[in-house]
């Protein structure tokens, strides 16, 4: 098992992390994420960009970003969605947020601001069907100025505690900095909610400073959930009670499956946790377009895998490297992540083997007979759009996370060896599309239109919608 699957609950259970404060305020509730990077960061042997180079690309970001929808600063909104720009994908021939835009929709666009992070960069305000966008980083210039102004070593009760843990774990994470940002982030927003004012503010990103600063200024907080929960994700699910001031208020998940694993959990409360489904999925499910050339080349295989690459799960290319020299009818379409920095050209890739820069997972996904990853969410979508997960068990993380919401072996098959995966692409029974996607149905809701109008009445009050 890698040990990241299991740090933060032996941090929590052994360290007294749930009383570090720092000037009247718990900061264990959005550290524990550096922790946990921080030991996928030891875990891969990779290093961040130097300082020098970190800062530059910082600020070229944040200087594009300032004339981006500059005009979203000079009139009010009854709702701000945060988000990034990785949410972005095509729907109807223009990019749409696929967590948020229907909210947009139904609410009114003239009443919804959404405020861009760059997720890797930003795209053309023509391209974007939403009509209220601006960028995020004013907020970060606003945050920074705060943190110019602050202590530059504030005064942490319990700062020996999180040394102990960096040294026993052998970690290195600059603590300090984190909560300095944070506090900075903290009165940056709480600024921007006195001067816009909105009544909600959903968001489609982990936001800690978000959530409390719109507890603090009265306005409700939604999270709409953009990735997979289950009963293991450590960014929700914790040992301890934390402060549930660093959360939102509610969360909109995908299916009943993430209701019951967050059953509870002292982040949320578990009225406020409500099951929609996803309307990306349901629009992709019957998305009629298809790609002539793919569709050529699948067709000199026998069966064909689609595998979604991601980062954090070392060796996965290797694996299917070496599976597919066991079997070359097998057609591997290797589908990197956007911010994927992995170099393909060391590879020796054999003729069955096709890594395609720039494949969207939701466009590729229904060309293939299989689905395979490590604990990407695209494991819990797949099924969704119809297609038959055989995943890869590297490190014990493909049964750490989804042992118990994709327990149906004939609509999942997890493997460890490359023998064992080339015999369940040859041996798993196809099935119906339809049946694939009922079996799934406690990982996504179905009739999403109905469930999201339900429940946003039932948070933002009748009349709401337009």
């Amino acid at each position: 098992m890698h040990i990241r699957a299991g740090i933060l609950d032996e941090i929590e259970r052994d360290y007294q992390v749930a009383q570090i404060a720092c000037g009247g305020q718990r900061v264990w509730p959005y550290l524990r994420h550096s922790y946990y990077f921080s030991c996928v960061e030891k875990e891969r042997d990779r290093k961040r960009d130097g300082g020098l180079l970190r800062w530059i690309k910082r600020f070229a970001t944040v200087a594009w970003g300032l004339a981006y929808g500059w005009r979203g600063w000079f009139r009010k909104y009854d709702y701000i969605i945060f988000t990034d720009t990785s949410k972005l994908k095509e729907y109807r021939g223009i990019k749409v947020d696929k967590l948020a835009h229907i909210i947009s929709e139904l609410v009114g666009e003239d009443a919804v601001l959404f405020v861009e992070s760059p997720n890797p960069g930003y795209s053309g305000l023509s391209d974007i069907a939403e009509k209220n966008v601006m960028s995020g980083s004013p907020l970060s210039i606003i945050s920074f100025l705060y943190k110019l102004g602050g202590p530059r070593k504030p005064d942490v009760e319990g700062v020996e505690v999180l040394e102990t843990i960096d040294r026993d774990f052998g970690l290195d994470v600059d603590h300090m900095t984190r909560i300095r940002d944070q506090h900075a982030l903290h009165k940056a927003y709480l600024l921007f909610f006195r001067l816009f004012r909105p009544k909600a503010v959903f968001t489609t990103v982990y936001g800690f400073h978000i959530a409390k600063a719109a507890r603090e200024s009265g306005i409700k907080s939604i999270e709409i959930q953009h990735g997979f929960i289950g009963r293991m994700n450590p960014a929700y699910h914790s040992s301890i009670e934390l402060d549930m001031d660093h959360f939102p208020d509610h969360l909109f998940v995908s299916g009943k499956n993430d209701v019951e694993a967050l059953k509870g959990t002292t982040l949320y409360e578990q009225k406020n946790i409500r099951a929609v489904g996803s309307f990306y999925i349901e629009y992709m499910r019957e998305y009629p377009g298809g790609d002539p050339v793919l569709t050529s080349m699948l067709s000199g295989f026998e069966r064909s895998v689609g595998v979604t690459l991601q980062w954090g799960a070392d060796g996965l290319v290797e694996f299917i490297v070496d599976a597919a020299r066991l079997d070359p009818g097998i057609l591997y379409l290797l589908i990197p992540r956007p911010l994927d920095e992995k170099d393909f050209s060391a590879y020796e890739f054999p003729e069955n083997v096709i890594v395609w820069e720039g494949l969207d997972f939701y466009k590729t996904i229904k060309h293939v007979d299989f689905h395979t990853t490590v604990y990407s969410t695209c494991a819990v979508e797949a099924p969704s759009l119809g297609v038959q997960n055989i995943l890869v068990d590297i490190g014990g993380l493909a049964t750490h996370y989804f042992s118990s919401v994709l327990s149906d072996p004939s609509v999942t098959r997890i493997t460890d060896t490359p023998r064992d995966y080339v015999d369940a692409i040859r041996d798993l029974p196809k099935m119906a599309a339809e049946e694939i996607v009922s079996r799934n149905g406690a990982n996504f809701r179905t009739d999403y239109d109905r469930n999201i109008r339900k429940h946003l009445s039932e948070v933002l009050g009748e009349g709401c919608m337009r």
